[in-house]
């Protein structure tokens, strides 16, 4: 409900709706699924955070999903199908291609450059486009939309 609720930009709703998930998964936070769960809670309060001006705030969440992410693979490096791998790689391809973009906006190159490579090594046939779009773009990073460069898993 709150990802529609981010698709029609009622931006309070959906957060709340986001906040209420995360702490319900939080709460469950047993299994591996349910730590993958709260790294794209995260990820998708980022965006809301992105979408609403507050890019330090969508970093630092960011981050947080990263941590959920990387705590999830790290004990699931032999548990799980193939699929299930691939599926986590790609949530964490998206994270990083998101920190990219944050970081973009906030003028951080490094940080930009180090998250969209990163990104693109989990994942080249997404991100190859978005990377040609970019180069096309390099002199001014802001001629770039949010819609395609802000992906939500």
């Amino acid at each position: 409900m709150s990802i529609c609720r981010y698709a029609l930009e009622d931006f309070p709703s959906s957060h709340k709706g986001f906040e209420e998930a995360l702490s319900l998964a939080r709460g469950n936070n047993n299994s591996l699924a349910d730590h993958r769960q709260v790294a794209e809670i995260l990820n998708n309060i980022a965006c809301l955070s992105y979408m609403r001006g507050q890019t330090e705030k969508a970093m630092e969440l960011l981050e947080q999903s990263m941590d959920a992410q990387n705590f999830a693979s790290d004990k699931s490096l032999y548990a799980g199908s193939r699929f299930s791998g691939h599926t986590a790689s790609l949530n964490s391809s998206v994270t990083k291609a998101n920190m990219g973009v944050v970081g973009l906006v906030t003028q951080d190159l490094s940080v930009s450059i180090t998250a969209l490579e990163a990104s693109l090594r989990v994942s080249p046939d997404v991100y190859v486009p978005l990377l040609v779009e970019i180069a096309s773009c390099a002199s001014s990073f802001f001629c770039i939309s949010d819609s395609l460069l802000f992906f939500r898993t």
